[in-house]
């Protein structure tokens, strides 16, 4: 599956990277949800987001750019 994704979003283990994922990987060291507030875990889903739309857009915008 690795292989043939074209980017691997990692956790703040790029460098244990997945089999295959050399050159694609893109690292999103977010903290993790343990004993965080409520507030500090909409704060992190509230920055995954962002990071998820802004990761589709250069994906929209490297597409368009390829036609």
């Amino acid at each position: 599956m690795v292989a043939k994704a074209s980017k691997v979003v990692t956790f703040g283990c790029l460098d244990r990277c997945p089999i295959g994922a050399e050159g694609k990987g893109e690292d999103w060291p977010l903290p993790g949800a343990g004993a965080k507030s409520f507030e500090e875990l909409r704060g992190i889903r509230d920055e995954l987001s962002r990071r998820i739309d802004d990761l589709i857009l250069r994906f929209c915008m490297a597409g368009s750019a390829a036609k």
